[in-house]
């Protein structure tokens, strides 16, 4: 097994942390954060037992054969720093995971620099295998789970990661279509890029996505698909706008769903009833959810006042688990611990069966 270095690391790759392998046969050793991002010296957990953050990315390459060059979240990396430590990495004879998508002139740069080298990054399968696109939606016949958001950051990823690892441990064939460009890396199938493209048109987004889905359905056979949704359900007002939840609405307009999970952040004094989101859900989308996450974090109400931009601060996991036990509701939880992730699975498998 190859040892990786994760850079820069950020909270947004814990869910690829906790796994610990990636790419098949690498395993994660160092986790390495720029100075001044905060989180130097924090503990992070994974399956196998907990990295401790670093900034020295020297030191830590040493112990490792691979880097692996992931995207930002809050804070954004300068090129100039990103470029020498590519540049070390590939002087110390390391091999080279680059899955930094986003900023494809910032990509062809990097891939320009590790031409003459057999430093070569991962393909993500849109890129090995182009889907052909007819003018038509191909009928789905594989159950599909959607993990939809109704703000940014509620852990919908984290919360597929987990549904995916408990299902397969329970034995069912299952592929996963996560938000993220990267996610090959873990053996799921990322987001296509062409999702985020101004060029093309919504009608052949539809129309491409369904046929991606189709592929993945073809060709791997799963019982389940699970599809990450990005971005948010539903504006929230005309300046927290959340895109108008237009992703949302080109995925259900692709595919059917057949069991949908809403994660939620946590609301002070919520009695937790979504019925009325969930009815608009219905409306706008075509189907039912029947499952909410509440996410520990909540709306950091000074940021409404100060420009009216909704914000959120992080809170204790435990405080959401024991809120939530005060109202006792079937449909409503957290599900990112051992008991809860099995219990959904087996109410996602008694709802599909």
């Amino acid at each position: 097994m190859e040892n990786v270095l994760v850079y820069p690391y950020n909270k947004s790759y814990q869910p690829y942390v906790w796994n610990g392998e990636i790419d098949g046969n690498k395993i994660i050793k160092s986790l390495v954060s720029p100075s001044g991002w905060g989180i130097e010296g924090k503990e992070v957990q994974s399956l196998t037992g907990k990295y401790v953050v670093s900034s020295n990315f020297s030191y830590e390459l040493k112990g490792c054969s691979t880097v692996w060059f992931v995207e930002d979240d809050a804070l954004p990396l300068p090129e100039d720093l990103l470029i020498s430590k590519v540049q070390e990495a590939v002087e110390n004879g390391k091999d080279i995971l680059y899955t930094r998508y986003k900023d494809k002139q910032l990509y062809d740069k990097v891939m320009t620099m590790l031409q003459s080298t057999n430093k070569q990054p991962i393909l993500r399968e849109e890129e090995k295998s182009q889907v052909k696109l007819d003018d038509f939606c191909y009928s789905i016949k594989v159950p599909i789970i959607a993990i939809l958001g109704l703000e940014e950051g509620v852990q919908k990823f984290d919360v597929q990661v987990a549904l995916w690892r408990k299902l397969k441990e329970l034995g069912y064939e299952v592929e996963a279509i996560s938000t993220r460009l990267d996610s090959e890396v873990i053996g799921m199938n990322s987001i296509p890029q062409f999702m985020f493209e101004t060029g093309m048109s919504e009608t052949q987004k539809i129309i491409q996505y369904n046929h991606y889905v189709k592929q993945i359905e073809l060709t791997k056979k799963p019982d389940i698909i699970i599809l990450g949704v990005p971005g948010s359900v539903m504006p929230f007002d005309s300046v927290n706008h959340n895109n108008f939840g237009i992703m949302s609405y080109l995925i259900s307009m692709a595919v059917p769903v057949d069991y949908a999970i809403l994660c939620a952040p946590f609301y002070t004094n919520s009695d937790f009833d979504f019925t009325d989101i969930n009815r608009d859900i219905y409306h706008k989308f075509g189907f039912e959810v029947a499952f909410c996450h509440i996410a520990p974090i909540t709306l950091d109400l000074r940021s409404i006042f100060e420009d009216s931009k909704r914000r959120f601060f992080t809170l204790k996991e435990d405080y959401i688990q024991q809120e939530l036990r005060k109202h006792e509701k079937d449909d409503v939880g957290y599900v990112l611990t051992p008991n809860n992730i099995e219990k959904l699975a087996h109410r996602v498998l008694e709802v599909l069966s």
